[in-house]
């Protein structure tokens, strides 16, 4: 009777560690995404830091000076994957940070755009 009952105990501890505790351990399980989904994704990016670039162009066209911070100006800063911020400032020059998690990986994406360049993808997600 022991016998069976220690076999009952050891299968039913088996049988709860492979259905409950295997997935904590194998570490979490992330959405697969394409490469041409994250690309889509990406373009988020890009579309949100021009229209920043666009509205720091017409603040230095009003006030002689660019914005200090995002709030200043009339352009959305959160999109669905990416968020804006304003990473250097001098009433000369800007520079604007986009981040965002396009894939549900631990890497983040970061896109940057200053008054004379077009979007840089300098931490690509989709390559991590």
């Amino acid at each position: 009777m022991k016998v069976v009952l220690i076999i009952l105990l050891i299968a039913g501890g088996v049988y709860l560690f492979f259905e409950y505790g295997l997935p904590y351990i194998s570490g979490p399980k992330f959405e697969d995404v394409s490469i041409d989904s994250v690309r889509l994704r990406q373009r988020e990016a890009q579309e949100l830091l021009r229209r920043a670039q666009i509205a720091q162009r017409s603040h230095f066209t009003k006030h002689g000076k660019y914005a200090r911070r995002l709030d200043e100006l009339d352009v959305q800063t959160k999109g669905t994957y990416y968020t804006l911020r304003i990473t250097e400032y001098k009433p000369n020059y800007f520079s604007i940070r986009a981040e965002g998690n396009v894939d549900n990986d631990p890497t983040i994406d970061v896109w940057i755009i200053n008054p004379d360049g077009m979007p840089q993808n300098i931490v690509d997600d989709a390559m991590q």
